[in-house]
């Protein structure tokens, strides 16, 4: 398995075979989700659970998602209270794998920028696997937590 460095995160295989088995369990029993619904569910399970899994002392304490999508350039932010139950306890199950996965192999969990990076790398390409999409083209380029203005 291998790991590599993106700006300061640490990314790896392990993690990000981890979420794709998550999201490609969740799929078999549900229909894919549309990526707003992803944003929000993901944004609901970080804020709900992010002190099991992530190193960040509260990441999201006043806080949303923002996500980049291309083509063409669109920009989508979070909002937890849309948020759909089931999606959001498949991606809190998910989540919790890819922390044991950090402390297994690097003796820590991962930070909240790390475990976005993860799901940009892994929907960065053919996201229509995991998700309902408006074109084949639709790419996530990042994800990051923004302070609410």
């Amino acid at each position: 398995m291998g790991w590599w460095k993106q700006g300061d995160d640490l990314l790896g295989d392990g993690p990000v075979d981890v979420l794709e088995d998550g999201l490609r369990d969740y799929v078999t029993d549900h229909p894919k989700p549309i990526w707003q619904e992803f944003l929000d569910s993901t944004h609901a399970a970080l804020a709900r659970d992010t002190g099991q899994w992530l190193s960040d002392p509260d990441p999201l304490f006043n806080r949303r998602l923002r996500s980049y999508i291309d083509p063409p350039a669109r920009e989508f932010t979070s909002d937890a209270a849309r948020a759909g139950g089931t999606l959001t306890d498949a991606l809190s199950e998910t989540f919790a794998q890819i922390a044991e996965e950090y402390e297994e192999r690097r003796g820590r969990k991962p930070t909240l920028s790390e475990l976005l990076g993860t799901i940009s790398f892994s929907l960065g390409v053919r996201t229509e696997r995991f998700l309902t999409v408006s074109s084949p083209d639709f790419s996530v380029s990042k994800i990051v937590a923004e302070p609410i203005s």
